[in-house]
């Protein structure tokens, strides 16, 4: 006979997560893995996460720090208060 096709079941929990935090997980199955790193504009290392048979993913969580943002000259007599701000801050120009 025909041996039976065994088909990878997704995992839909323990998901990477996190400020900073993007990941190419959607879909990963079974026994599969997928990784997690950090977005522009922050600074980490990349995590390996595997598809556990439980439906839940293995792996340390990512860890994200923002990154400071580059001085902005101001154009004329614009003032502003976004010295020192780091990605994901907002500030205001007037």
């Amino acid at each position: 006979g025909t041996p039976p096709t065994c088909t990878p079941i997704p995992c839909s929990d323990g998901f990477p997560e996190g400020a900073g935090v993007t990941h190419d997980c959607d879909g990963v199955g079974t026994d599969q893995s997928c990784t997690a790193r950090c977005n522009l504009g922050y600074a980490g290392s990349y995590r390996t996460f595997t598809c556990q048979a439980s439906g839940v993913f293995d792996g340390v969580q990512a860890r994200c720090t923002a990154l400071p943002c580059a001085d902005w000259e101001a154009p004329g007599q614009v003032e502003h208060d976004c010295a020192g701000r780091v990605t994901g801050e907002e500030c205001e120009a007037r």
